[in-house]
């Protein structure tokens, strides 16, 4: 009996060093990650939010508007353009001074619904926009893929260097549901969507489809009036590069060859997400 128990003991004991050597390793993390892959694969595309815009500057708007970086008075024309939206996001950095940026800030405070960018680097190493837009409303880009290079998750409150970053997406959808600030957003302790995002460090992006789900308007084509005003009325705007070898691509686990899309795209994901309250 006595042996029996030891023997016993010996496998509860080996069982429990496997378990935490395992999950030293990652091995549950691969199991999981593999399993929530394979549920987009098995899943299909699913319908999104058609108000969700991206316009893109793709090898077109280069084509004819001239090469990286635009010059910042087609940003300007552009917000002229889109004053109709509900809101607008530019997933493009204007950290460097330009002559045109007296011109640019000008319309961005005008509108009032449009959100920047804050670039956290691989070396944690934050880049925002040039002085010159510091009223602007602002939202971390930031996206962590896994060590096999698939990027699953979005942190929403980043508290870095004492200083709370939310996330671009949530910033947009303040906007879009009348919110002020983002301090608001994470102190409506009445509301258990809001708690859930921000007391969680971080959340799975669901993803509605591989790239070119949301429908993508080219750049040049709004500088050059080729849409009316009243088609923007309402939409969701998302401005970022999606021309080939300048744009930033992500791995996602969307497809078993694993499909990429832009970081413009990975935003309309996560800002869905929240739209649909799922996140």
């Amino acid at each position: 009996m006595k042996k029996r128990f030891l023997k016993i003991s010996l496998i509860i004991i080996i069982g429990y060093a496997f378990i935490i050597f395992a999950d030293y390793l990652g091995f549950f993390e691969g199991i999981n990650n593999y399993l929530y892959d394979l549920s987009f694969r098995l899943r299909g595309s699913i319908k999104h939010d058609e108000r969700i815009l991206i316009v893109a500057i793709d090898e077109k708007t280069l084509s004819e508007l001239g090469r990286w970086p635009l010059k910042r008075s087609y940003y300007s024309n552009l917000l002229n353009s889109l004053s109709e939206a509900s809101a607008i996001g530019f997933d493009i950095i204007f950290s460097e001074s330009s002559e045109d940026d007296l011109s640019l800030a000008e319309s961005i405070k005008r509108l009032g619904k449009v959100v920047l960018p804050i670039y956290i680097s691989k070396s944690g190493e934050i880049t925002r926009p040039s002085e010159v837009f510091s009223f602007a409303k602002t939202g971390h880009v930031h996206v962590e893929p896994y060590t096999d290079g698939i990027t699953r998750k979005v942190f929403h409150h980043i508290i870095y260097r004492n200083t709370n970053l939310y996330s671009f997406a949530s910033v947009i959808y303040n906007i879009i549901i009348g919110k002020e600030s983002n301090s608001q957003f994470h102190n409506a302790k009445d509301d258990i969507f809001y708690n859930k995002i921000f007391q969680t460090n971080s959340m799975n992006i669901n993803f509605y489809g591989p790239s070119g789900t949301f429908k993508h308007i080219s750049f040049v084509d709004i500088i050059k009036n080729r849409y009316e005003k009243d088609f923007f009325r309402n939409k969701i705007v998302l401005v970022g590069l999606t021309a080939s070898g300048l744009e930033e691509r992500i791995i996602v686990p969307f497809t078993q060859q694993r499909d990429t899309i832009s970081g413009v795209e990975i935003h309309a994901n996560i800002l869905n997400n929240l739209l649909d309250k799922i996140l």
